[in-house]
């Protein structure tokens, strides 16, 4: 499943958003910071508990940028959880949406 995963992933790219997101001065942190500060929406923050590229404790630091973030570590999982384990995942994000649903 990964690798047909992987094999799709070039025609899911988008070169005009990529090109913006390259562009000199588009990741400014201080300007990044400050908007992910006033991101007031409730977000999850899903992460492989082996991920190599977002490994958990970036992903937990990176969480501290928004007010209202929760990180949750699927036991096993590398950069494609939903691919790992999707009962797994599919369980945490219905519990995360449940949860608001429910504090709204």
């Amino acid at each position: 499943m990964a690798q047909a995963f992987r094999a799709a992933e070039d025609g899911q790219r988008n070169g005009e958003a990529a090109g913006i997101l390259a562009a000199e001065g588009a990741c400014d942190s201080e300007t990044t910071r400050a908007a992910l500060a006033r991101f007031t929406a409730p977000i999850l923050l899903p992460v492989g508990e082996v991920d190599p590229n977002s490994r958990p404790s970036v992903v937990t630091e990176f969480a501290g940028l928004f007010p209202h973030a929760e990180v949750v570590v699927q036991s096993g999982a590398r950069h494609f959880p939903w691919l790992d384990d999707a009962d797994a995942f599919a369980a945490a994000t219905a519990a995360f949406v449940g949860w608001q649903a429910a504090h709204r």
